[in-house]
């Protein structure tokens, strides 16, 4: 058994079809076909069962993919580590992030680009659900998201710190401008700013849906007057006087406006969780590693 016999098994697990494994890897079908038989015979066992469709693992099979792709991602890392030792650390890392958690990204790439200055660090901003998507399909390497505003299913997570959310309001909105804190009463007529994409049905939530919960146990319902997409915008629409909106304290307190007012909601405490995910199911290169290692380290610290 060969590194390029369990690259043709992964391809054909993958795709559960020998024709469309072997297009993927630029071989004949007989070529592919050949393979998977040397394979079988060495082993002593059947991988796959043929259907209609294309092929099944069956459980041999099952368990030679787990163990092939682990052996993959250990033999590219060692091919990394080896070039890393001649060349340094190098490459590029795909970071998405929710506005909300870039305050809390910042720190951790103060000092690692200066530590690994070859390696490129991208980052793009998105909704949780699109970063959700992307982090499955592998097209970012990490997710900056929320506990517990986005289902995270069952991947590895670094959690950072709790994060309470406060009111922002403009000055010629706040029914009481003396007060360092508002009772949750004199929210009632108010416009508020909400996010879009809230699935209850997986529990995605949004800030100031939480903050209504609150409200219905007193009595009266948020007046929901905008709903967008990405807490900058909901931010703008505070600025401008048009609707209040309840964040977190971090990204609140980055946004310097003297008409803005930044308050605690009496009797309200609200705390999310700024967390970085990662997908444990694809490949990841050396460059994700060193990254993961740095963050565990500063939690450490």
């Amino acid at each position: 058994m060969n590194t390029q016999q369990l690259k043709v098994f992964i391809a054909i697990a993958e795709n559960k079809n020998i024709t469309q494994a072997a297009g993927k890897l630029f071989l004949s079908q007989p070529a592919l076909s050949r393979q998977l038989t040397l394979l079988e015979e060495e082993l002593g066992c059947q991988l796959v069962v043929r259907n209609n469709h294309g092929v099944d693992l069956t459980s041999a099979g099952e368990i030679l993919y787990k163990r092939s792709k682990q052996i993959q991602e250990d033999l590219n890392n060692t091919v990394e580590a080896v070039r890393e030792a001649a060349a340094g650390i190098y490459g590029q890392i795909n970071i998405g992030t929710i506005y909300t958690d870039f305050p809390h990204l910042v720190p951790y790439l103060t000092n690692f680009q200066k530590q690994y200055p070859d390696i490129m660090i991208r980052i793009s901003t998105q909704v949780p659900s699109q970063l959700l998507e992307q982090l499955a399909q592998g097209t970012i390497h990490i997710a900056c998201l929320r506990k517990p505003m986005s289902d995270i299913k069952n991947w590895p997570c670094i959690p950072l710190y709790k994060e309470r959310s406060l009111l922002v309001i403009h000055e010629d909105m706040d029914p009481c401008p003396e007060l360092d804190e508002i009772p949750i009463e004199m929210l009632r007529g108010i416009p508020f700013c909400s996010g879009t994409n809230v699935d209850r049905e997986r529990q995605i939530w949004d800030y100031a849906e939480v903050l209504q919960k609150e409200c219905r146990k007193h009595g009266f319902e948020l007046d929901m007057a905008f709903e967008c997409t990405g807490v900058m915008s909901r931010l703008m629409l505070t600025a401008a006087g048009l609707a209040a909106c309840f964040i977190p304290s971090k990204i609140a307190e980055l946004f310097d406006c003297r008409h803005i007012h930044l308050k605690e909601i009496t009797g309200v405490s609200v705390q999310t969780t700024p967390v970085i995910v990662w997908n444990d199911r694809i490949y990841m290169g050396r460059p994700v590693h060193v990254f993961l290692e740095y963050c565990r380290s500063l939690q450490g610290e």
